[in-house]
């Protein structure tokens, strides 16, 4: 359980070159996280799901590093994680509550929304993505074999 062993680059759309990165611990997204950027959903939320069914914020990732570009040519697993833990935010699996994936053949654009628990802010927050509709098969597949259990296609 390393970021060494898997390794799935997901490509985001809307930026010239950004990816996330799917490993065996979790998936790394770009840049630090935002205290309180989330906050507690209110109760409409609950009920409604995350900020994917409300139309909520996509996350702002201009001026980060690529995750592909960071990982790149690095074998070691201590240097890979101690890259990325300069360069992105890692939500472990075991943390997301909900995940939903919009398929890019029902909604306009493809998208990756999931809720996470935050161990330091002991909040539930929530990130979200468009995909590069080529990406999507790929992390469809992924996250079925990895968080089926809380993993919502839409």
């Amino acid at each position: 359980m390393n970021p060494g062993g898997r390794r799935l680059f997901i490509r985001l759309a809307g930026y010239e070159c950004m990816h996330l990165m799917l490993s065996d611990r979790g998936v790394w997204v770009p840049g630090s996280s935002k205290e309180g950027a989330a906050g507690l959903p209110g109760l409409g939320r609950m009920l409604l799901g995350s900020s994917l069914a409300r139309g909520g914020e996509e996350e702002d990732l201009s001026g980060q590093k690529d995750l592909r570009e960071v990982a790149s040519g690095c074998e070691d697993p201590r240097e890979l994680e101690t890259r990325l833990k300069r360069n992105a935010t890692l939500v472990a699996y075991s943390s997301i509550v909900r995940c939903f994936l919009a398929s890019p053949k029902g909604i306009r654009r493809a998208k990756l929304a999931f809720d996470f628990f935050d161990h330091r802010s002991s909040k539930v927050k929530s990130m979200e993505f468009r995909v590069d509709p080529e990406s999507y098969d790929e992390l469809e597949e992924e996250l079925r074999s990895l968080i089926p259990d809380r993993l919502e296609i839409h």
